[in-house]
């Protein structure tokens, strides 16, 4: 080996060191020491681990007593004679022989899955193109049949396939014939030199001459450069091969061996030209033609050359020189020096590959890439295919090599180069394994590497495991699942390639297995804990152009974000896309996105309860706004389910930095508050859109970025709820906005409680309170707060209907402050649209914001102006908004400017028309006007408010409609629609009174009558005289405990309201018990144990109270030989008294007797009967029994074995089973029981 290093493969000296076979220890060797052993002792070694802590427990065999081990050897004998397929151990895998094309699997599916790898082991399949078909049944109930493999290969041009196929002719011919002898080159060429060069038909290119010029040349390589090409400078193809000679020479032949030499100028020749980039699907290649003349089978070239295409980045070329000079010296290493075949063109593929490891390209040279196309459709890509063109078999070769050097070393591929073999049998002679047993293991090890599932190093992979994180760094194999939703999996696999099925369901489950007999199909069975999941953790570099900062996991929880971070070499792209596609129906693609900076990224991943499920991640970036280019895919990742709430992270937007978490479930009423800074000072404006995932309705809103920074507030009503796709744009004002970002699974629940605008929810002012956003006809609206925004001195509230119609509120804003109450009349009533402006007096007023909807429903009664209802006045009262034609306006109360000295009131027509306005003096703010309606119009009308100084001019104040004026009539008012009475004993009797004023200009009559057997009214009618009041009783008398509800109905003669309906409620409470004492007795029975003459026995009785009151012992006898005390007369609720009963005989025989105790429990006395037998001298002891002692000899020894060696392994139930087997009465005949019987193995009583 070269003294070069690399850290994809780690050189370690003495490959050939060989540790005795006896080294058996339950701990593992070392890592280095392991890699060095030879695959069969390897395994000896971790056979030893895996089972040491069961030698160690017992001792080394040497020192075990002839019985015992004779013991041991017949239970795992035993055992394993019984075991079935459940027994193995999880992450183990177990090799299934399928004689005749078939078996049948019975397995414990009750806490784990299986996951099954079915695979062809046909060896001399000539078609390798041909594929042999599989089903695998579950024994469920019936379900359609699922096809396993669903997935197609895109057909590619096979150009390598000629290439490998040459080789081998050549071959074929030169070990009959001799390998030509390498010739001297008349003259050395030098720089600037031209030659012809043969270019033979290949893919799209015909046969040509090329005539290129040396460009470069150093000690082991030329440069020479198509004369019809400008695409490569001579600098640098000087570079290229300069770093060629220096690194990727004597690393490649260090590993490999030397190159061929044909024309003896110690030098390898590269040939480019952008003929290569037109052959279709090829980067380079070697051509083994071009070693020899035409007379010996060859091209005519007589060079040790490649043919390097243009069309590639400049980091592309160093894996490329490294990958075809393999080919190269595999060649040379194999036919030339060896007489020997040609490689197989997935192993020779493979070396290539790794190759590349070595020089440090495994992510430029595309291995990432081969392996994603190999595990997303593993049974289409074989091992031994004819040709290795196809990217697929590539990744299973390259792993397959890999698999090699974790096996049996890292000089694997030196052996598999340096050797006249090829193919099976190359492998086999440097493995000493059968080409199926390395194989099984390359499978099993594709499955379980990462997996922390077997702790093995034959399973680990060191390559396929993040030494970070300890997952999965690489794609594992695509698998289908058989379970009681899918029956049967049906499919097919080529020779040497392999299917992968979970088996899933739950109790014992049976399998059948059915496949083609010509395919020779074998298999692995590996156990699995219940729903495994491998955690993918792809190397940071997993992805071409793009290195991440951590490994790329690959499992996700719902509720939990999961930040990326990284950098990319291609610094023109601008953003960068995850794109997450779910492989079953029922879930949505989910996607994120991100910008990238200075080639820098960072984006989140989130998703939402509900995403929980299996997904196709894919990798997307370029230009903003423009289709963004593939990147890569990792074929299967898992979102497992979370739970608790789920916030999106301050930092999950792109270029936005939010001032707190946001969570993603909200309830209809709830403020939603947004605010942050951005970083890109070029952006001017931001837009949060809410877009709800079935209806399609958009909340959004529009927020300017002053000074880098925003701020906004939702609020979701009940209508909305439901899930939204939340997406945030930003850029420049008047521009479209691109996209930063977005998130799938905000969802907003039904709320509880009234829905209200949040005070901070338009721009530039708080409200003193939340508005609702449901409103009753008459109820206050409080639009009063004040302004955070200096600019504005007039605020306009605007409420416009459905129809168009508009309510305008204009209210001044004094000294930062304003005030104003209105309410909605029931005509009103609709839906409407609020508008909020605000800015300097007497200019243009800016939108402040908007919300919608604001519902407004019609109700009963007299609706009453608030007191704050006119600007820069408060009114004494509110004011009836209905006037009688009879009667008058009066308006008193008290204004905010104190120095006005008169007022004036008018009412004005809606028609247009306008009356007489009325005067009154106004002191130190105080006022008090009467404006007489009697003989207006029937109508609608608007109060206008005039105030100034006395003697001059007065000015407009405010003006507020519309109130109407209608004919003389009663009305009634009351202040509430519920009567609502607290909790009362039941039988026990509350009363309440109910106020009803009567606001109107005449008389009103109520007659009241109550419906609800609880409740009751001594009122049965009232008349109450124009502007004043009376009251009505209600009586409350529950009769049962539990709520009651009833009805108070109101009959009366005002015309707009005859008939009032008011709700009753209340609750009867149940009267508590009164405390009483429970006696329970500990025993009913007292049964002495035999009692000699002369002695005496003691047993003991308790009298428990599980009452809640004292329970008093006031008598206590008891008849016979027997005799009785207590230890107390009294014990609380929860307390007990012990009564201690004496037998004491003075005669042999049987006695009985009675013990009767007297409580307050019961009015009888509590009896206890007594039980007993006296003897002249000691009882006879019992019989002798010794654990063990199966057949009742009184001895445990070789008989009792066989006993219990025939029961071992069996459970209470089967067939086998020996009750006195088990001697931990566990139910079953096991290893503890096993111990047991050991240590009393030989003893007697």
């Amino acid at each position: 080996m070269s003294s070069h290093t690399h850290p994809s493969i780690l050189h370690t000296p003495n490959p050939h060191t060989i540790f005795p076979v006896n080294a058996v220890v339950a701990v593992r060797p070392p890592t280095d020491a392991l890699r060095r052993l030879p695959g069969h002792q390897r395994r000896l070694t971790e056979l030893g681990s895996a089972d040491g802590p069961f030698l160690l427990q017992q001792g080394s065999p040497q020192t075990m007593s002839p019985i015992l081990r004779l013991i041991i050897a017949a239970a795992l004998t035993l055992s394993v004679r019984s075991g079935s397929l459940q027994a193995q151990n999880t992450g183990v895998p177990k090799s299934l022989s399928l004689p005749g094309g078939r078996t049948s699997l019975t397995l414990d599916l009750t806490d784990q899955d299986y996951q099954l790898i079915l695979y062809s082991a046909l060896r001399d399949e000539s078609d390798t193109t041909r594929t042999y078909n599989f089903t695998v049944a579950g024994s469920f109930a019936t379900k359609p049949v699922v096809d396993l493999i669903s997935k197609s290969v895109q057909e590619t041009h096979d150009h390598h396939s000629l290439l490998r196929h040459e080789e081998a002719e050549l071959a074929t011919r030169f070990r009959e014939t001799g390998v030509p002898p390498a010739t001297k080159r008349a003259i050395p060429f030098q720089v600037g030199s031209t030659r012809t060069f043969v270019f033979e038909s290949f893919g799209n290119v015909s046969t040509l001459n090329v005539t290129a010029t040396l460009a470069a040349s150093n000690s082991r390589a030329e440069a020479w450069i198509d004369n019809n090409t400008s695409a490569i400078t001579t600098a640098e193809a000087q570079a290229q091969i300069d770093q060629f000679t220096n690194s990727t020479y004597p690393i490649v032949t260090g590993v490999f061996g030397e190159p061929s030499d044909v024309d003896s100028d110690g030098k390898v020749l590269f040939l480019y030209t952008e003929l290569v980039d037109q052959v279709g699907d090829v980067a380079g290649f070697y051509r083994s033609k071009s070693l020899f003349s035409t007379q010996d089978g060859g091209d005519g070239n007589v060079a040790d050359m490649m043919y390097i295409g243009l069309d590639h980045s400049d980091t592309f070329f160093e894996s490329l020189l490294a990958h075809e000079f393999q080919h190269l010296i595999n060649y040379n290493q194999h036919v030339r020096v060896r007489n020997g075949p040609s490689e197989t063109a997935p192993i020779n593929e493979a070396m290539s590959h790794i190759a590349e490891d070595l020089v440090n390209q495994h992510t430029q040279g595309g291995n990432p890439s081969n392996i994603r196309t190999y595990t997303s459709n593993p049974s289409i890509y074989s091992i031994l295919a004819e040709s290795a063109h196809d990217s697929g078999v590539r990744g299973t070769a390259y792993t397959f090599a890999r698999s090699m050097m974790e096996s049996f070393g890292d000089d694997i591929p030196t052996q598999l180069v340096q050797t006249s073999l090829s193919g099976i049998a190359n492998v086999e002679d440097v493995s000493g394994q059968t080409f199926e047993q390395v194989y099984e293991t390359y499978l099993a090890r594709m499955f379980l590497a990462g997996s922390g599932l077997n702790s093995s190093y034959e399973f680990t992979y060191p390559f396929f495991t993040d030494p970070t994180t300890g997952g999965r760094s690489l794609p594992v194999p695509d698998e289908r699942a058989i379970n009681p939703d899918v029956l049967t999996a049906t499919g097919s696999v080529k020779a040497y390639a392999a299917a992968s099925i979970r088996l899933m369901g739950t109790g014992v489950s049976s399998f059948d297995i059915t496949t083609d007999i010509s395919g020779e199909f074998r298999g692995i069975l590996i156990p699995l804990p219940r729903g495994f999941q491998h955690n993918v953790a792809l190397k940071p570099d997993y992805f071409a152009g793009y290195t991440f900062d951590a490994p790329i996991t690959g499992n996700y929880t719902t509720g939990e974000a999961t930040r990326f971070t990284g950098s990319t070499t291609l610094t023109e792209n601008n953003r960068i896309l995850f794109r997450f596609d779910p492989v079953v129906a029922g879930l949505d693609t989910v996607e994120f996105s991100a910008d990238i900076v200075n080639g820098q990224f960072a984006l989140s991943v989130l998703f939402s309860h509900d995403r929980a499920g299996d997904y196709e991640m894919s990798i997307f970036s370029g230009l903003q706004g423009e289709s963004l280019p593939f990147v890569g895919r990792v074929p299967t990742v898992h979102v497992a389910p979370g739970s608790g709430t789920v916030d999106l992270p301050s930092d999950f937007f792109s270029g936005i930095q939010l001032d707190n978490t946001v969570s993603t479930e909200v309830s209809a009423g709830d403020a939603v508050r947004l605010s942050g800074t951005i970083s890109n000072a070029s952006i001017s404006k931001v837009s949060f859109e809410f877009t709800h995932l079935v209806t399609g309705e958009q909340v959004a809103t529009f927020m300017e970025t002053g000074s880098g920074s925003f701020e906004t507030v939702f609020v979701f009503t009940p209508e909305q709820t439901g899930s939204y796709i939340l997406k945030v744009y930003a850029g420049q004002a008047g521009n479209s906005l691109p996209l930063l970002g977005e998130f799938r699974g905000f969802t907003v629940t039904e709320g509880s409680g009234e829905i209200l605008i949040p005070v901070d929810f338009f721009k530039g002012l708080t409200l003193q309170t939340g508005m609702p956003t449901d409103i009753a006809s008459g109820r206050a609206i409080n639009l009063s707060g004040t302004v955070t925004d200096s600019d504005i001195e007039v605020l306009i509230f605007r409420f416009t209907s459905d129809q168009g119609d508009e309510i305008q509120y204009q209210i001044e804003a004094d000294q930062g402050s304003f005030q104003k109450g209105a309410i909605f009349r029931p005509s009103q009533a609709g839906t409407y649209k609020l508008d909020v402006f605000g800015g300097p007096s007497g200019g243009s007023l800016p939108h402040q914001g908007d919300f919608s909807p604001i519902v407004v429903t019609a109700s009963d009664g007299p609706h009453f102006l608030p007191i704050d209802a006119f600007s820069g006045m408060t009114l004494d009262e509110p004011l009836l908004t209905e006037l009688f034609s009879s009667g008058s306006l009066r308006l008193s109360g008290t204004l905010a400017n104190t120095t006005v000295t008169q007022i004036a009131v008018r009412l004005d027509s809606v028609d247009g028309s306008v009356r007489q306005a009325e005067f009154g003096d106004v002191s130190s703010g105080q006022f008090d006007v009467t404006v007489p309606t009697s003989g207006m119009a029937i109508g609608d009308y608007t109060i206008v408010v005039f105030t100034g100084q006395a003697g001059q001019s007065l000015s407009s104040l405010d003006s507020v409609g519309p109130v109407s004026v209608v004919s003389s009539q009663p009305r009634a008012s009351l202040a509430t629609s519920l009567v609502a009475f607290g909790s009362i004993d039941v039988e026990d009797t509350d009363q309440q009174s109910l106020t009803i004023q009567n606001v109107g200009s005449q008389t009103l009559t109520v007659a009241a009558s109550v419906s609800g057997s609880a409740f009751s009214t001594p009122t049965s009618a009232v008349t109450v005289a124009a502007g004043s009041s009376s009251s009505i009783t209600i009586v409350f008398t529950p009769s049962t405990d539990g709520g009651s509800t009833g009805t108070l109905t109101l009959s009366t003669n005002d015309p707009t309201r005859p008939t009032i309906a008011l709700d009753l409620v209340g609750t009867g409470a149940a009267t508590a018990p009164p405390p009483v004492p429970v006696l329970t007795l500990s025993a009913t029975t007292l049964s002495f144990p035999s009692t000699e003459i002369g002695t005496s026995a003691t047993l003991t009785v308790s009298l428990q109270n599980t009452g809640n009151a004292d329970l008093s012992l006031s008598a206590l006898s008891v008849d016979g030989p027997f005799s009785a005390t207590a230890d107390a007369t009294i014990a609380p609720a929860e307390g007990t008294i012990t009564i201690e009963v004496v037998f004491n005989p003075v005669a042999a025989g049987d006695f009985t007797g009675t013990l009767s105790v007297t409580t307050n429990a019961g009015d009888d006395p509590t009896q206890i009967t007594l039980a007993a037998s006296a003897t002249s001298s000691p009882p006879p002891p019992a019989d002798a029994t010794l654990l063990g002692d199966i057949d009742g000899n009184k001895t445990v020894d070789f008989s009792d074995f066989l006993s219990f060696a025939g029961a071992f392994g069996t459970s209470s139930g089967d067939a086998g089973y020996l009750a006195l087997a088990d001697l931990d009465d566990s139910g079953s005949v096991d290893f503890s029981d096993f111990l047991t019987f050991a240590s009393l193995f030989g003893k007697s009583v």
